[in-house]
Parts: C-alpha cells; structure tokens; sequence
C-alpha cells in the first residue's frame, strides 16, 4: 500500500513529540528533588519548560497534519490523471459534484457509480469516489477500484487516507500523543 511511507513519516513525528514531552517529564521529576532552588524557583523553570515543549509539540503536530493533507492532495491528483478529466471536463466536474453531494446512502451511489462506468462519465466516477470516500461507503470504493484498475491502488488509499483522518480512535491516540498537559504545580 502506497500509505506505508506516510505511515512511517507519521510515526517517527509521534516518536519525535513522545521523546519530548519524556524529556519534558523527567525534568519535572528532576525538580522535585532538587535542593538548589525553591518552590517558586521551581515553578518558574517548569513553566518555561512547558512552554517551550508545548510550543515544540504543537510544530510536530503541524508537520504531521500537512503531510496527511499533502498525501490527500496528491491522492485527489492521482486520481483525477488515472480516471481523466480534460479542460472541457471542468463543467461536467462541478455539475459531478454538485451530483454527488446530493447522493444520501450507498445503494444510490453504487446506482450511480455504475451508471458513470457503463457512461465512461469519468467525472461523475471521480466524484461519486470522492463522496463514497468521505461517507465511508467501502462497497462503492470497491467497484471503482475495480473498474478503473489503473487507479485502483489510489481509490482505496484514498479511502484508507480517509478512515485514518475521522477514525474516533486514531483521532484519541493523535490527541494523547500531542498533549503536553497543564504545567504542574510545586507546593513550598
């Protein structure tokens, strides 16, 4: 699956924020049984530490969402060159998603999938794919992929893309591992 290398870039950004929030923590710990300063001396290295890895934290985060949104892109890139479109297309496109917008459940966009195959309306596919991607709607993916074998590999990447970004799970680990946490407090 083409989503390997993005997965690999995903996990070492994960890796790389996990790491400082770690050095982040053991500072904290190192202060609580450090003699040489005081409570209020404490406080004030542990707040600009936050700070510093809050701020950290949240650039990794950045550089994981654009590389998910620039694989999406590319993605939507791909799959306009392998189903094709031309200039002329860029009505039927907009009248296409326009169209597919408008589709509420999956049997009327497998309807409607199929009707774009049997056409050759390649503009219609793309945005029926497109709307099947976002509703997860996995059985009108499928077809696509079969029908347009050249493009197959980008439908269901695509798709996988997708899941990836709305699944409520990944979005709890994306969220536990960019949380830094409020700054705790040292008691005089």
């Amino acid at each position: 699956m083409a989503l390997d290398a993005l997965k690999t870039e995903i996990d070492g950004y994960r890796a790389k924020a996990i790491a400082e929030i770690s050095q982040y923590r053991e500072l904290h710990d190192k202060l609580k049984t450090d003699p040489s300063l005081t409570p209020l001396g404490k406080q004030e290295v542990l707040a600009d530490a936050h700070r510093l890895v809050t701020e950290s934290v949240a650039k990794i985060q950045k550089q994981e969402e654009t590389a998910i949104a620039t694989k999406a892109e590319s993605l939507q890139r791909s799959l306009v060159a392998r189903i094709g479109t031309s200039g002329g297309d860029l009505v039927a496109m907009r009248d296409a998603e326009e169209r597919a917008d408008r589709l509420e459940d999956d049997k009327d966009a497998m309807r409607t999938i199929e009707r774009a195959i049997r056409s050759d309306d390649r503009p219609l596919a793309h945005a029926v794919i497109r709307k099947a991607n976002e509703s997860g709607w996995a059985d009108v993916v499928n077809k696509a992929a079969e029908a347009y074998p050249s493009a197959g590999e980008a439908i269901r990447d695509a798709a996988a893309l997708h899941r990836y970004t709305t699944d409520i799970r990944e979005g709890f680990v994306r969220a536990a591992t960019y949380s830094v946490g409020d700054a705790p407090r040292f008691r005089g």
